[in-house]
């Protein structure tokens, strides 16, 4: 099977008619070179968040559908820009229904990708937990388009997006235990770097000012304390930082951030699973 990956496509920044030739070169097989060694389209696309915007999100997945190519996505915080955490929910929610190709992996459990190997998937939050959080000097977005941040306190913020975070890391939990059972490989989708080490941008881990809004460390220790009683591999998809990584949080666990640049959605890596 061939699982190609895309992290922080931002669509919303590319003309529809850009957005319908990306479909075409990478969904439908027209450009067998695209993906280097690859031959034709792959089995599975997998998207690691930041698709589009509130109101352009259900859109751009439907765009992406019947196009016999499982698309597998978490999503990210510019999804929900111009809204709220439950609108953006219940929208992706109802636009899915019917449409076996597009899975939401922040509402599944383990997807098998080969008898061998497992995929799941939750989209996270960033927690505030790594770096200076009270005296971070940085304002995302996030706080300003999310109707859920933009009117509390960064008291309540922080309540609000470890709440969300918390949620995740229950959810990844349960589905390690689910898919060790069954898988010796797996792998793990999300938009947040777990790790500090794996939030990269320009080169460098985040700092004390970005690493707060750019790392989950509830889920990076979620996963530490479920890794270290296993010999299975897990290969962590992430993104948000829109700078390239590769970090072992543990020598059965390979941290892969993938960069990004806006106006130019790319396939960050394809991978053969046997």
């Amino acid at each position: 099977m061939k699982m190609a990956w895309i992290t922080d496509p931002h669509f919303n920044f590319i003309s529809d008619e850009a957005m319908e030739g990306f479909v075409r070169q990478n969904l439908t097989g027209n450009h067998a070179d695209f993906f280097g060694n690859v031959s034709g389209k792959p089995d599975f696309l997998l998207i690691g968040g930041d698709i589009g915007e509130a109101h352009n999100i259900v859109k751009y997945l439907q765009m992406l559908c019947n196009h016999g190519v499982k698309i597998l996505f978490v999503t990210g915080n510019h999804d929900y820009y111009g809204s709220s955490f439950e609108f953006v929910r219940d929208r992706i929610i109802k636009s899915i229904k019917g449409h076996d190709d597009l899975i939401w992996l922040d509402q599944k459990g383990v997807i098998e990708i080969t008898p061998n190997c497992g995929l799941i998937g939750n989209g996270s939050w960033a927690d505030g937990r790594y770096g200076d959080w009270e005296g971070s000097r940085v304002v995302l977005s996030d706080y300003n388009f999310i109707t859920d941040l933009a009117y509390v306190s960064k008291r309540d913020q922080l309540t609000i997006i470890q709440k969300i975070a918390q949620k995740a890391a229950d959810h990844i939990r349960e589905n390690l235990k689910l898919a060790f059972k069954k898988y010796n490989n797996v792998y793990l989708l999300t938009h947040v770097p777990p790790w500090r080490e794996a939030a990269v941008n320009r080169g460098k881990p985040s700092d004390d000012d970005w690493a707060p809004h750019f790392t989950c460390k509830v889920v990076g220790d979620t996963i530490t304390d479920f890794m270290k009683g296993h010999k299975g591999k897990l290969t962590v998809l992430c993104g948000h930082s829109h700078g390239k990584g590769d970090y072992f949080a543990l020598p059965n666990v390979h941290v892969i951030t993938g960069d990004a640049k806006y106006g130019s959605p790319k396939v960050n890596q394809v991978f053969d699973v046997v």
